[in-house]
């Protein structure tokens, strides 16, 4: 699942195709909003959303990174992905 670029927002700067370490996103010349091309090299580093100087990029996180609790002998591990922020907690049951 791609990162999302809000074209109404976007002012085309390029800064998500420089951040990227991955490449995930096809070069663009200046004044062209970048497209999201090599989208399954992602690694959900959320480097473009925190670069983005508009905040026009979301992430979609695919199912799997959802996960919602994990549980071992006598904890649960709750974990929280949300689409702008990541937040994690960790309870211990007694």
């Amino acid at each position: 699942m791609p990162p999302v670029i809000d074209k109404e927002k976007c002012i085309k700067c390029g800064a998500c195709a420089r951040i990227c370490s991955m490449y995930v996103f096809a070069p663009t010349k200046q004044g062209q909003i970048s497209e999201p091309i090599y989208w399954r090299e992602c690694w959900y580093c959320r480097a473009c959303v925190m670069d983005c100087p508009v905040g026009a990029i979301t992430m979609r996180y695919p199912l799997p990174m959802m996960m919602l609790a994990v549980k071992s002998s006598k904890k649960i591990v709750s974990i929280v992905f949300r689409i702008d922020f990541i937040l994690s907690e960790i309870k211990t049951l007694s």
